[in-house]
Order: structure tokens, then C-alpha cells, then sequence
């Protein structure tokens, strides 16, 4: 391979991979740390708030 032809190594998995574990953590985590308001706004719930 020239040089500058090699690609970025595990960049597109690495990046899956981040997603995958975001998705997962949203369902669980997430929702119990953190309430979607009306407006679109996020509010922090319980520890995430401080209390």
C-alpha cells in the first residue's frame, strides 16, 4: 500500500460501536437520569439534578 492509501484503522467500528452502546445506556440510564420537557429541552432527574 502507498503511503496516504491506508485507511483509518477501526474508525467506522469505533464510531458503531459508540452508537451501539449510546442506544443501549439511552434506554436504561438515560431515562431514569434525565426528562425530556415539552419544549424539547432536556432536565436533569434525581442524582443527575443533585439531589
Amino acid at each position: 500500500m502507498r503511503r496516504g492509501q491506508a485507511p483509518e484503522p477501526c474508525s467506522e467500528d469505533a464510531a458503531e460501536l459508540i452508537r451501539r452502546i449510546c442506544d443501549y445506556y439511552r434506554d436504561d440510564y438515560f431515562e431514569k437520569t434525565w426528562q425530556v420537557l415539552p419544549d424539547g429541552t432536556l432536565c436533569p432527574l434525581g442524582a443527575a439534578a443533585g439531589q
